[in-house]
């Protein structure tokens, strides 16, 4: 009876092993929304990024407003006020990372990943037409270069409206 117990605790080891494990070429990991003061909010989005068998390509630059799709090679993003478009404010914005730059973009390895974080510092005017806890950034467009290393074709590609679902900051708390 014991030797049944054992086998069957190996054969059930054994068949996890082998089982298909969940992961994923990109996700996001963490969004927040920090008030600095009365005018300024400071939000990020992390994001992660890699492909087992692709060289991959991730910009630097963004740019608000882009639409899901456009050609650009930036970070398209909007500020939202209650889910609709806000327009006014300054913002200042760029993706970080510890990630090598080569050719101006952020390159990842074959089978590498990395981390990136959206950065944006945003200014809004003290006119108290706005309340500044409903507002928060939204990831429209996120553009990537994906190489293949054994003929070094490149091709870009961005994730579609579904996939960033999730790539929104929280609202001030």
């Amino acid at each position: 009876m014991k030797n049944i117990r054992n086998y069957l605790a190996i054969g059930l080891f054994a068949v996890m092993l082998v089982l298909p494990q969940s992961s994923s070429a990109y996700e996001t990991t963490e969004q927040t929304a920090v008030r600095i003061n009365d005018n300024i909010v400071l939000y990020t989005i992390t994001y992660k990024f890699g492909f087992l068998n692709r060289e991959t390509y991730m910009p630097i630059g963004v740019e608000r407003g882009l639409e899901n799709g456009s050609s650009s090679s930036y970070v398209g993003y909007d500020i939202l006020n209650q889910g609709q478009i806000y327009k006014d404010g300054k913002v200042n914005a760029l993706v970080l990372s510890n990630t090598k730059i080569k050719d101006n973009q952020y390159y990842l390895p074959e089978g590498k990943a990395g981390y990136f974080t959206l950065v944006a510092l945003v200014t809004v005017p003290n006119d108290g037409v706005v309340a500044k806890e409903n507002l928060n950034l939204k990831i429209n467009h996120l553009p990537f270069t994906m190489v293949k290393t054994e003929n070094n074709k490149k091709t870009g590609v961005y994730l579609n409206v579904d996939e960033l679902k999730d790539y929104v900051s929280p609202k001030i708390k």
